[in-house]
């Protein structure tokens, strides 16, 4: 053993330097290079699972996040699916268009009659695809009160079986009263606007209505037929199937 200071020999088992008085320092041995590389690389293998683990983790907070961005966005979503399907039902329940046309199809009647019970009104369209039938039957009445005297009574009654030529359906008199229900059918093609509806006739006649409907109901305000505009009439017609 050398002293670390002066470098002269230090007799074994000595604690100090004869010459300098320095004391003896005893040297650690110092471990192989190869296991110093072992023990790196048993480093290594047990930080490379921890590299993953923390990768994951933040993969996995990454997908959370984007998740959640996702997830704070659907409410909103459904909340604008909603109002935009509500806008369409309304649409093709409220108006003629093409969504509601298809909600046409089937038949619809409206009737009217005066309190005496002297007029009455049926109307009927039934519509399928773009065709139409347009039914309508009239009765009029008249009870032997109405009259001064039974002779024009019964010339109206007569008169009224010849009102415009149209068809006779029933017809019937006796003592109290008389009453003759007359009609006709039409029929052709129609199509439809936001808020008209047009009706060509089997004999080449178009009629534009003002035009619109709810679920139930539609309603129709005639605006002119052909090219000659006509006093306005309204009238709603219920769905009967």
């Amino acid at each position: 053993m050398f002293c670390v200071k002066c470098g002269k020999a230090i007799s074994e088992g000595g604690s100090f330097c004869a010459y300098c008085g320095s004391a003896a320092v005893t040297h650690v041995a110092i471990a192989p290079e190869t296991e110093d590389i072992a023990a790196n690389t048993d480093n290594s293998q047990t930080m490379t699972p921890r590299v993953q683990e923390t990768g994951a983790r933040d993969a996995t907070a990454a997908i959370a996040f984007q998740g959640g961005s996702k997830k704070k966005y659907l409410p909103i979503a459904a909340v604008v699916i909603v109002i935009i399907t509500a806008a369409i039902i309304f649409y093709s329940n409220t108006r003629g268009g093409s969504l509601g046309r298809q909600t046409l199809d089937g038949s619809w009647r409206y009737v009217s009659e005066d309190s005496r019970g002297e007029y009455g009104r049926m109307g009927t369209f039934t519509f399928s695809g773009n065709k139409f039938t347009s039914e309508t039957r009239i009765r009029v009445a008249r009870h032997v009160d109405t009259f001064e005297s039974r002779e024009r009574w019964l010339d109206e009654f007569e008169a009224q079986k010849q009102t415009r030529g149209v068809e006779i359906y029933e017809e019937g008199i006796n003592e109290s009263e008389w009453f003759v229900v007359y009609g006709g059918t039409i029929e052709g093609t129609f199509s439809t606007t936001e808020n008209e509806i047009e009706f060509i006739t089997s004999d080449g006649n178009i009629h534009v209505y003002d035009f619109s409907q709810t679920k139930n109901t539609i309603t129709l305000n005639i605006l002119r037929i052909n090219s000659t505009a006509v006093p306005p009439s309204s009238t709603t017609y219920n769905r009967i199937n």
